[in-house]
């Protein structure tokens, strides 16, 4: 957990952090319990200090002991669930994703996609969080940022796993990054005019299954708990209602 959100929370773990009363992990759960059609339980993974707050929710909601690694504990909760069902993957950070938010984008992954991540446009950022603080990447269709959630297949994941673990690894190393993509890739991302189609495609042959990026107006997707700065932001606009989203 960041040093400064340390200092103002005596907690261990980040999605324990209370916003509105609730902690983010049972925002989290609340949500994703709460798509249409979803078939419980769903699989929460991670450190001891968690359980009593997955406990409430009964047999819908199974916590599992995280692993050493973010990939083992993708690992854990797809076991558990079984690989032959797709996964909805929710980073345990987002405090405003609602339940219709997470349906929206699995309603738009395509029938022909094994995986498949939100794309937020800047202007759909900005117009819902005024001056929040922010990533963007530059990109052919403008100034994007992608949701914290993740759709994958069993069966996509499965095969995936090694693959993920040496882009995990490489995250640190760039040069190593810029071999798993590709020279032609990296240049054009540097430039900005690297398109979302271009890296669908180049994201397929890697992974060798059907990757999709979808551009969707989902702002809240891409709102997480980074830093103290994103939840003082949060605090100081939900409480003078100046959210727009």
């Amino acid at each position: 957990m960041p040093r400064r959100l340390k200092e103002r929370f005596p907690l261990k773990v980040k999605s324990l952090i209370l916003y509105q009363g609730k902690s983010l992990l049972t925002r989290g759960v609340e949500a994703t319990l709460g798509i249409p059609d979803l078939v419980p339980p769903v699989a929460i993974v991670g450190p001891p200090d968690i359980r009593e707050e997955v406990a409430p929710f009964g047999d819908r909601a199974r916590w599992l002991l995280e692993g050493e690694t973010l990939m083992d504990n993708v690992m854990r909760g797809a076991e558990y669930l079984g690989w032959k069902h797709s996964f909805l993957l929710v980073s345990p950070d987002l405090p405003l994703a609602t339940s219709d938010d997470f349906a929206r984008f699995l309603a738009s992954v395509p029938p022909e996609a094994e995986m498949c991540v939100p794309v937020i446009r800047k202007e759909d950022f900005v117009a819902a969080f005024p001056n929040c603080p922010n990533r963007f990447n530059r990109t052919r269709e403008g100034d994007v940022t992608m949701g914290s959630i993740f759709y994958a297949s069993g069966l996509a994941l499965r095969k995936n796993i090694p693959l993920a673990r040496d882009a995990c690894r490489a995250r640190k190393y760039p040069w190593r990054l810029a071999y798993m993509l590709g020279l032609s890739i990296i240049v054009k991302y540097l430039l900005g005019t690297v398109s979302i189609a271009e890296l669908e495609r180049r994201a397929s042959r890697l992974l060798d299954c059907a990757a999709r990026g979808i551009l969707l107006p989902l702002p809240r997707l891409a709102y997480d708990i980074d830093n103290e700065l994103n939840l003082r932001y949060l605090e100081g606009t939900q409480g003078a209602g100046k959210s727009r989203e």
